[in-house]
């Protein structure tokens, strides 16, 4: 996808919604009031992911009124994460902002994430404060999962899941695959990125009903389950299988000492057990090794084809590009 301007603003907002009708308008109210203030030069990005209560509709009415609101209209429901990636794909600010569409996460709170953002980092979170949830359904799932991703990937945001602010280059160079819009300021960190989080207050929802159900906290384990083991040991499969490898194979050889022992002191009764263990961990050493190394050839095959490397340079030429392209208004009224 292309954005929608070939001139760099300062700051695109980015919200994926799907049949959010009853909070639309007062969402955009409330984002152009903000936006308005902080700057001249911005956008508000709404994804209409496949609603099907007249949510898309009522985008395009309102862009009569406000002249920075750009809908993104998706042939169906693709998700949240690929509607996010769209609305990346789309924005043209030197800063984007993430949010969702209703009014969870304030407008309001914008100002400061922009304020961090510009002493140099490349995602600044919100750590939600003050929620009125559900504990069990969603607090507690939540803190585990935080807590899983800050062992795996090193990343100590304490909530990956709030409002954010990101660089622009970094946002439109990410390709979220389903499920990672749940864990950005992870991935921005794997990549070599400058991350930090805020704290920023979190509201009832404005009206309706929330898409969160039990099914989403299986997801969310599930997605962040893959996470963990697509980026601990350094991204390669080898390493994690390997070692699992190596240990059984440790285990093997003392099982099988201990085998031939047995056999030497004619305990049978001890010795055939010990040896079926001993065939047993021997297998599983085996074929830990060979998944780690078919994995391995996967793993860089799939990347060859997408042509991704797993690092981001900091002084990358989009980062130029924006800055050549920030300075032009300067040089022509010199």
């Amino acid at each position: 996808m292309k954005p929608f301007r070939t001139t760099i603003v300062e700051i695109s907002t980015v919200t994926p919604m799907r049949n959010e009708l009853t909070c639309v308008r007062e969402f955009v109210r409330r984002v152009d009031a903000v936006m308005q203030a902080l700057s001249d030069e911005y956008e508000i990005i709404i994804v209409d992911d496949g609603s099907t209560d007249g949510t898309g509709e009522l985008l395009d009415e309102l862009t009569a009124a406000y002249p920075h609101l750009r809908p993104v209209h998706l042939t169906r429901n693709f998700g949240q994460a690929i509607a996010t990636d769209a609305g990346f794909q789309q924005s043209s600010g030197r800063f984007v902002v993430m949010l969702d569409g209703d009014l969870e996460q304030p407008p309001e709170e914008i100002p400061r994430l922009i304020e961090e953002a510009r002493k140099g980092f490349d995602l600044v979170s919100g750590r939600r404060i003050n929620r009125d949830i559900n504990t069990f359904l969603r607090v507690i799932p939540s803190r585990m999962a935080n807590w899983l991703l800050r062992r795996s990937t090193g990343c100590q945001v304490r909530d990956m899941g709030g409002m954010k602010c990101l660089r622009g280059d970094i946002a439109r160079e990410l390709r979220l695959r389903a499920g990672q819009h749940r864990f950005l300021p992870a991935l921005v960190h794997v990549l070599g990125g400058r991350v930090t989080e805020i704290p920023v207050d979190a509201h009832r929802r404005f009206s309706g009903q929330s898409h969160y159900g039990i099914s989403r906290t299986f997801d969310v384990f599930l997605d962040v389950i893959y996470f963990a083991c697509q980026t601990s040991s350094k991204g390669r499969p080898m390493y994690s299988f390997g070692r699992l490898g190596l240990g059984l194979s440790a285990v093997t050889g003392l099982l099988l000492m201990l085998t031939a022992l047995a056999f030497f002191s004619g305990a049978a009764t001890t010795a055939w057990p010990l040896l079926l263990l001993t065939v047993l961990g021997g297998s599983s050493s085996l074929a830990a090794i060979v998944c780690g190394v078919g994995l391995e050839l996967l793993s860089e095959s799939h990347a060859g084809i997408l042509d991704r490397r797993h690092l981001r340079i900091a002084s990358s030429e989009s980062v130029l590009a924006e800055v050549e392209a920030s300075a032009e208004p300067l040089r022509r009224a010199a």
